[in-house]
């Protein structure tokens, strides 16, 4: 890197990562309100940013013939062929940069051009590292009163009408009243004129500029950054934390559901999103520590694809994210998607005494698992345990005793409990009820006495006084564990 740097220009140590203004980039646009510059020259294929009534916008292509090879996100790529535009082995390989500001492009603000700041930085290292050279290109008169000459004009200004000046001071007085400047320049000029900036037309690389603005208050406003690759050279920058989130592919959402990212399937596949056909997808999870590597996905196109996790995850709840890696670097981490692992199946479920009088059985199983109930038709079903375990089954009529009953149950990830032990419906007695007359008189009490009646395991009885003529009535309720046969013996 160099330490100093004569005139205007400052050097700018930049680390491998892209930088971005506070809105959004845009590739391949047009800027407002046309190319101003020149003659016969095509509007389109801008990288911009505009934010706050500011456009910036930067593009690279072949001088005179216009070539603009966009790859469509911020890089644009030439082969060194391409670059001999005149092809003259006697004049350098050349190709250009165009830059647009426009502080009103939306005719929101009323601002001009005076009321800003700006900088270029131009990097004069072909390899994957950069060395910026940066300088306001648009308030830096050359030679302290001659204007640069960039082309000025307004929102109605068409294309190629930009005004050009000669003396600064016409420059200056035109910045007060316009919100509009562009130019094109050819890189290797930066090398015919800065002190210490080196360029080699003819070999290979990979080069990085930006343009931005700052307000008043020294606060940047908008930001954009071009790569131009030179003979199929790689860009420079790692790529941006990938915007499309993780998504467990329905195949591998086992379970009832495919969509509740609950699954006992230990190496899932999910869709990730690429944004570029030469880079690399890992996928991380948090579990059994951050950042485990679980899956190494190569990109085969820009956009959505399907990759497979291939160290197998633990059970648990995993929070999975990805990054997007180049020749340069790892970019950020994604949006993390949390999946539920479970590989272990329910226990059993329980059946509670089935007796051949009822048209319901019950019994317990894993919270929230589904049920599948064997030997009976429940009308509810499906059958699901609630969030205590408990579960129940109604059915139209009462089972026969000896009857056999059994069940299994299915967990949310679709793991299958072994079956219940097999539940034998119970015969139950319905205990009998009569009542006993005793017809009594005088002549059949002769004293204070306990006349008893006796049922088969029962002793009741009743005082009757002495004297006494009534009939004395009881009701014997007899229990089934005394009458086995439910018949009354009298």
């Amino acid at each position: 890197m160099k330490s100093s740097l004569k005139s205007a220009y400052i050097t700018v140590v930049m680390s491998l990562v892209s930088t971005h203004a506070m809105s959004v980039v845009e590739y391949d646009q047009d800027v407002v309100p046309d190319i101003i510059f020149g003659s016969g020259n095509s509007n389109g294929f801008f990288t911009t940013d505009r934010n706050n009534g500011v456009e910036v916008g930067l593009r690279a292509k072949i001088p005179y013939n216009g070539l603009t090879n966009s790859n469509g996100d911020g890089t644009y790529s030439y082969t060194l062929a391409e670059t001999d535009y005149d092809n003259d082995p006697g004049t350098p390989n050349r190709w250009n940069y165009d830059f647009a500001i426009n502080v009103n492009f939306d005719n929101s603000s009323g601002m001009h051009l005076d009321d800003f700041t700006y900088e270029l930085g131009i990097d004069a290292d072909p390899s994957l590292a950069v060395d910026y050279y940066a300088a306001d290109i648009v308030l830096t008169p050359i030679f302290g009163i001659l204007a640069p000459d960039h082309a000025i004009g307004d929102n109605s200004t068409t294309n190629g009408a930009g005004s050009t000046f000669f003396w600064f001071s016409d420059y200056e007085t035109a910045l007060a009243g316009n919100n509009v400047v562009q130019n094109s320049s050819y890189y290797s000029l930066a090398a015919d004129n800065v002190p210490g900036f080196t360029y080699d037309p003819d070999i290979p690389g990979t080069y990085g500029i930006y343009l931005l603005v700052r307000d008043g208050t020294n606060q940047l406003v908008a930001r954009t950054d071009i790569q131009v690759l030179i003979g199929g050279a790689p860009p420079a920058f790692v790529p941006d934390a990938p915007v499309g989130p993780l998504d467990l592919v329905a195949s591998s959402d086992s379970g009832e559901s495919d969509t509740d990212d609950t699954t006992n399937v230990s190496l899932p596949n999910l869709m990730v999103t690429c944004s570029d056909a030469s880079h690399v997808v890992n996928i991380y999870s948090d579990l059994p520590v951050i950042d485990t590597l679980i899956g190494i996905h190569n990109c085969s196109s820009a956009g959505v694809e399907q990759a497979t996790v291939t160290a197998p995850l633990v059970d648990g709840v995993h929070n999975l994210s990805y990054t997007e890696t180049n020749v340069v670097g790892e970019s950020a981490h994604s949006a993390t998607l949390a999946v539920t692992i479970d590989t272990v199946a329910p226990n059993a479920p329980l059946i509670n005494v089935i007796a051949d009088n009822v048209t319901q059985l019950s019994g317990t199983a894993e919270a929230m698992s589904a049920l599948t109930v064997n030997g009976v038709i429940c009308t509810n079903a499906p059958i699901y345990a609630d969030n205590m375990g408990n579960w129940s089954c109604d059915y139209v009529a009462p089972l026969g005793a000896g009857s056999v009953v059994n069940a299994n149950a299915t967990d949310i990830a679709g793991n299958i409990s072994l079956p219940s032990l097999d539940s034998e419906v119970q015969h139950v007695n319905l205990a009998p009820s009569f009542n006993v007359v005793c017809d009594l008189d005088a002549t059949d009490v002769t004293g204070p006495s306990q006349n008893t009646i006796f049922y088969p395991g029962y002793a009741y009885g009743m005082d009757v006084g002495t004297g006494e003529t009534q009939n004395y009535t009881m009701s014997i309720n007899v229990a089934p564990a005394n009458d086995p046969d439910g018949v009354i013996d009298t």
